[in-house]
């Protein structure tokens, strides 16, 4: 295999690997179903959550938002019976959701990728190299009055270096987002405004660990925060994983304790 098309090999296993774990919410919009943000499913010590930016909870309602059967939509199904964690303060833009309604799992199961604690990365290692994932309103498709499939965008992004708007010490990093993006189909396309993106989970790339180990999506990226605003042409703003950390501690000590380890580098 050539080292160009290892690579092809490789950006399409993570599209793929992307596609089944970045999970669109959606709500009904009069006549229309619309996402309204994006989610990504976790599994710790046997229970089940799904963490996205506290503002999209805030702003629609879990009751009244669901999640599609797969990328290509299918039926809608709400939450059911779930527990709601977010902190107090505003500038702390996660939640973290634990699903205790057996239908939805059993929906959602076949489909959508639970994540793991071998998932979860810490910021302070790997590569200076991110990927955010998501389905932004401009990309969203519609068959009549139903959802329709969409290319999946991948911004694959680094740090900024600029100095962002109302910084709020929350611990929070900035990405940059300048005026390209690559879509699913590796396509450079003009940067779409990313209303839709909101909670989606950001990745870290991590690289082979040597030059003959075995290449996995899992070990080359993992999650090390959720989206929750960004700037046009500028900056995506990026909420620490430490967050979702301390709220599934009101759940989980356990859980808690061995994300923070993975968190700092320890584990």
């Amino acid at each position: 295999m050539t080292p160009r098309e290892r690579i092809e090999q490789e950006w399409n296993a993570v599209c793929s690997f992307l596609t089944r774990a970045s999970v669109p919410l959606v709500k009904e919009k009069g006549q229309r179903a619309c996402i309204v943000g994006m989610g990504t499913f976790f599994e710790f010590n046997g229970c089940r959550y799904l963490i996205t930016a506290a503002h999209v909870l805030k702003q629609h309602g879990l009751e009244s938002v669901g999640v599609p059967e797969n990328a290509s939509r299918g039926s809608i199904r709400t939450f059911g019976r779930c527990t709601i964690r977010r902190p107090r303060l505003d500038d702390y833009d996660v939640a973290v959701v634990k699903l205790e309604d057996p239908e939805l799992l059993s929906f959602v199961s076949p489909y959508w990728r639970f994540l793991g604690l071998s998932n979860v990365g810490s910021n302070h290692f790997g590569r200076p190299h991110y990927l955010v994932a998501g389905y932004p309103e401009e990309f969203i498709q519609y068959c009549g009055s139903d959802l329709g499939p969409s290319g999946l965008l991948i911004v694959d992004t680094e740090p900024y270096t600029g100095k962002p708007e109302n910084e709020n010490g929350s611990g929070d990093f900035y990405l940059k987002y300048g005026e390209q993006a690559r879509n699913l189909a590796k396509t450079i396309v003009a940067s779409p405004t990313l209303p839709g993106l909101s909670g989606t989970s950001v990745w870290k790339a991590f690289g082979r660990e040597g030059n003959d180990s075995i290449w996995t999506v899992e070990a080359n990226i993992r999650v090390v925060g959720v989206q929750c605003a960004y700037h046009p042409r500028a900056y995506i703003r990026v909420a620490s994983w430490w967050i979702a950390q301390r709220l599934i501690k009101d759940f989980d000590i356990v859980a808690a304790e061995e994300i923070s380890h993975v968190l700092r580098g320890t584990s």
